[in-house]
């Protein structure tokens, strides 16, 4: 049996007598929730989750020193690889789901990162306040602004940027994975200097995606399709992970 299908038949197997599972890879040592079938599951069977893409983040921006604000942090399957892999001095993880901040604020500790990273509980979004956001039951990972759900708690990269948390002169990427709200979250971030974005790119789910163009073509010199590593423009781009580059 292959290697990944021997781990997921690990993953529910023992899913069926423990909540969680405990998998060590080079970028970093995690525990997994057996419930969620989205990034829990690929963390354990194949390694943390989206690190393909984060390294070919790494080929185009320097964080050797430098801070990150990650927008939707899950479990924290990006959030330590960017200290352990690209050599970011700080993370600022914003997360506002307290099943995924249990797990977050563990794989923190387990990697001994609680001085390089801050755990911010809360959304972001284009105004503080409060979000609606939907809890799947399997699928972790892709919770969403929805009429009904958990109330979270909800500030903006303004915010951050004014209340002195982040060190705007130091910060030299914001990573930001919320599921169709990616406009909102730069419409909250005029303050935000010339910095180098990651999001996720997926015409279907964008409310308005004139919106999200616009706040991508306002702060981008280059466009980098971190699935292929290659330069494309936005006209007629499809679903993706884009890295914004000022």
């Amino acid at each position: 049996m292959p290697r990944e299908l021997w781990r997921e038949a690990v993953f529910f197997a023992v899913g069926r007598l423990r909540d969680t599972l405990e998998v060590d890879w080079p970028a970093g040592s995690f525990i997994v929730s057996t419930h969620d079938y989205d990034v829990s599951r690929r963390t354990f069977v194949s390694g943390p989750y989206g690190l393909e893409r984060l390294l070919r983040v790494g080929d185009h921006v320097d964080l050797r020193g430098r801070e990150v604000l990650e927008v939707g942090a899950n479990i924290g399957t990006t959030t330590v690889p960017l200290v352990t892999l690209l050599g970011a001095a700080h993370v600022h993880a914003c997360e506002p789901i307290p099943r995924n901040l249990t797990l977050l604020e563990r794989n923190v500790s387990r990697n001994g990162l609680a001085a390089r990273v801050t755990i911010h509980r809360a959304a972001v979004s284009a105004r503080a306040g409060t979000l609606t956001l939907s809890l799947p039951d399997r699928f972790w990972g892709s919770s969403r602004v929805a009429a009904q759900g958990y109330c979270a708690s909800a500030t903006t990269i303004d915010a951050l940027l004014a209340g002195g948390t982040i060190d705007a002169e130091r910060l030299a990427l914001v990573w930001i994975d919320v599921e169709g709200h990616e406009a909102a979250v730069l419409a909250g971030g005029r303050s935000l200097p010339a910095v180098a974005i990651v999001l996720e790119h997926d015409p279907a789910q964008q409310p308005d995606l004139s919106a999200l163009h616009a706040e991508i073509a306002r702060r981008a010199s280059r466009l980098i399709d971190l699935a292929s590593g290659e330069e494309v423009a936005l006209a007629g781009l499809g679903t993706t992970d884009l890295l914004i580059l000022p």
